[in-house]
């Protein structure tokens, strides 16, 4: 029996910016990932953003999956995750009305697996009112401060 996910989780994104083009992990990754969006942010900087191509139950599971798929690259595509700039598992959750607060966990040894990759964990909570911002691919905010681009691949919005 499937377990059902918890209230507002949405699922979670593995953000890759890098100097080099990232098509290579994009092709590698493509049979246990969608990739929701692959190209330049500004000149010279580049961004992968991929999820898991199944609904994970939960934040753990999710990036569980995802640690699995990065740790199987080898050669080309591991030098690539290596010299990125960023790495982050992003953990999204849509802030449901009347809900009072959001639960998120992930458990010590996801989160050795997320250190050992050299990777970072972000949090980003959505309005529940269905309206997530698109990404502006203009070069004129950091990477940082941009917004997750709704998710055409799967429908999800994260």
């Amino acid at each position: 029996m499937k377990s059902k996910a918890p209230p507002g989780f949405i699922n979670v994104d593995l953000d890759i910016v890098s100097r080099a083009k990232l098509g290579a992990i994009e092709a590698s990754l493509s049979q246990t990932t969608y990739s929701l969006y692959s190209g330049p942010v500004r000149k010279g900087i580049f961004l992968l953003r991929l999820e898991c191509n199944s609904d994970p139950k939960d934040a753990d599971t999710a990036t569980i999956k995802l640690c699995a798929a990065i740790e199987a690259l080898g050669g080309n595509e591991r030098r690539l995750w290596e010299r990125a700039l960023k790495r982050t598992f992003d953990v999204g959750y849509e802030i449901i009305p009347g809900c009072s607060a959001i639960h998120v966990s992930l458990r010590p040894e996801t989160l050795k697996r997320v250190i050992a990759l050299g990777a970072t964990v972000a949090f980003t909570c959505y309005l529940g009112d269905g309206s997530h911002p698109g990404v502006p691919i203009n070069g004129r905010q950091p990477i940082d401060s941009m917004p997750h681009p709704p998710s055409s691949a799967t429908g999800s919005g994260h």
